[in-house]
């Protein structure tokens, strides 16, 4: 007797030494196989004749025939058949295997490489007018960890003409892009940049450091910014309320975004405590690591659990497979015009000194460069058959120094 077997092609795989995964990317369900080195052989099998194949019944063991198959129909994965000799296999659709190197190699192929550029991030100055007012959590160099207001004992600002002309390079596509400061409101070009901004076809969002909102012409140029545009504030801990009070009107405004920056259980209770008081309609907690490794091990690190929750499309899965999410598409521009692909690398170079296009080309063409630096080829990630479920690499991995954010391989 003979067993046909198939998984269906939306359904990712990954084998492991023996350990095996196997995750329906329809309905988010998975299965798991620890140490299970009968059901890996199988699986790789499968893998090797593209996830259909017919194979003598004497090859599955009671270990394959009471979890593998029993789970592969009822997660609705695939599905068996017991069949005679002269059985003809269907006609399947062939799956899409995200191990393909032609898919991976065929990824930065792209003569339109501007269409790869999804969001800007403009730092259009790096200081505040009041300086008795900067915030001193900026030293912490928080923009080192999520975007966040830089400061600098060097003033400097962002000419717009740069932003100009950066737009009439992209054009006509759309991206997001964010402004921040510094202090936004003391940009000598303030009024000009959002002029621009709101004739724009771009999804804009402004950031602002909650201690930032403080002479009358300030609350001018808030109201001036459009609904349609995102404006997040930040706020961290120890709280003035004498600032804290200027955002007032704004708590229970659906296009203002409140982030609190924590580091401590401490900061939590205190910021839902803030919430609950103010009735703030949008808010985020954000983890800040000032070497609190135990704080990040009990709010950020991700358990198993945690990771097969996760509901991925397969193109997502493949798009983790061949570049890092996190970073694909996105540069940021200093006050001097430098442009960075990311934060803890030296700058690619100026906008006043090469062109755009250069810059995106070099990113998509090199394997190592931070678009496309994924998971998938660091250790201990790579020997995980969950690496590509987990979040893609982000700061805070550079930051504490460590690669798995996680529980699964500490």
């Amino acid at each position: 007797m003979k067993t046909f077997i198939t998984i269906w092609p939306f359904v990712y795989v990954n084998c492991l030494e023996n350990n095996t995964l196997l995750y329906n990317t329809l309905s988010g369900e998975s299965a798991c196989f620890e140490s299970k080195p009968s059901i890996s052989r199988i699986v790789q099998k499968l893998k090797n004749n593209n996830y259909s194949m017919v194979i003598d019944s004497h090859e599955l063991d009671s270990e394959c025939k009471a979890d593998f198959l029993r789970i592969l129909v009822s997660k609705g994965m695939g599905y068996h058949l017991n069949v005679n000799e002269a059985f003809v296999p269907p006609v399947t659709p062939q799956s899409i295997d995200l191990y393909d190197e032609k898919m991976v190699s065929n990824f930065h192929n792209n003569e339109f490489a501007i269409e790869s550029l999804r969001e800007l991030t403009f730092y259009v100055t790096n200081f505040t007018k009041k300086p008795q007012y900067a915030n001193p959590f900026t030293l912490k160099e928080g923009h080192k960890q999520f975007l966040f207001p830089i400061a600098h004992p060097k003033p400097d600002e962002l000419d717009l003409d740069k932003i100009r002309s950066v737009f009439q390079i992209i054009e006509p596509h759309t991206i997001r892009v964010n402004i921040l400061g510094g202090n936004i409101f003391h940009y000598r070009e303030i009024h000009s940049l959002v002029a621009l901004l709101n004739e724009s076809k771009h999804i804009v969002s402004y950031y602002f450091h909650y201690t930032d909102l403080i002479d009358p012409e300030d609350f001018q140029i808030l109201s001036n910014l459009p609904e349609k545009a995102d404006k997040t504030v930040f706020l961290d801990f120890p709280l003035q309320e004498t600032h804290l009070e200027n955002w007032k009107t704004y708590f229970t405004q659906e296009d203002f975004y409140f982030e609190f920056v924590v580091e401590s259980q401490a900061h939590i209770e205190e910021a839902e405590r803030m919430v609950r008081r103010h009735e703030i309609v949008n808010y985020n907690l954000r983890p800040f690591y000032n070497n609190n490794l135990d704080f990040f091990k009990e709010n950020v690190f991700i358990e198993k659990e945690d990771i097969l929750c996760v509901k991925e499309s397969l193109a997502v899965l493949l798009t983790k497979k061949i570049s890092n999410p996190a970073f694909f598409g996105k540069l940021i521009v200093d006050p001097q015009g430098n442009i960075y692909a990311n934060i803890h690398q030296a700058p690619l170079g100026n906008l006043t000194t090469e062109a755009l296009h250069f810059f995106i080309f070099n990113l998509l063409e090199n394997p190592d460069s931070v678009w496309r630096v994924n998971r998938n080829g660091l250790k201990p990630c790579s020997s995980c058959i969950f690496h590509l479920l987990c979040p893609p690499l982000s700061n805070y991995e550079a930051v504490i120094g460590k690669i798995n954010l996680c529980n699964v391989k500490p």
